[in-house]
């Protein structure tokens, strides 16, 4: 993603890095989960924001929608929000009939004070604000 447009080349999405989503400058928007197709052009995913050399990363939510650019596309980022944590694995980000965003993960890690296995939320697109959250320990 290019931090001047928030655009992104849109690739598949694989563990093989030279198949991932690529930004201008050559980064890589990394592992994603369940990217689904909501219409007009734009997918939502879990993007666990893994990368090689940082692990940890806070884990968001995101969505993209492709516009045309020459003879090709770009992924443009439509929605983003991060979870504050990390999660390797399992994540879903799915669009409610609000046009909201319902987002669930299982986090690797989670701070000492914020104790849960598995948290659900729903967000606000236009605004980023969390309508309402659940943590099951």
């Amino acid at each position: 993603m290019s931090q001047l447009n928030k655009a992104v080349r849109w690739c598949p999405l694989y563990k093989d890095t030279s198949r991932a989503i690529k930004d201008f400058e050559g980064g890589v928007l990394m592992i994603s989960h369940n990217a689904e197709f909501f219409g007009e052009d734009e997918f939502c995913m879990f993007d666990n924001q893994e990368k090689p050399d940082n692990h940890y990363s806070h884990s968001r939510l995101l969505c993209v929608k492709l516009e045309k650019d020459g003879s090709t596309r770009r992924g443009v980022v439509t929605f983003s929000y991060s979870m504050g944590a990390y999660t390797p694995h399992f994540g879903d980000n799915d669009r409610l009939p609000t046009s909201n965003q319902f987002g669930v993960h299982w986090p690797d890690q989670v701070d000492v004070d914020d104790q849960y296995d598995v948290r659900a939320l729903e967000v606000v697109r236009a605004t980023g604000d969390v309508v309402y959250e659940l943590k099951v320990v």
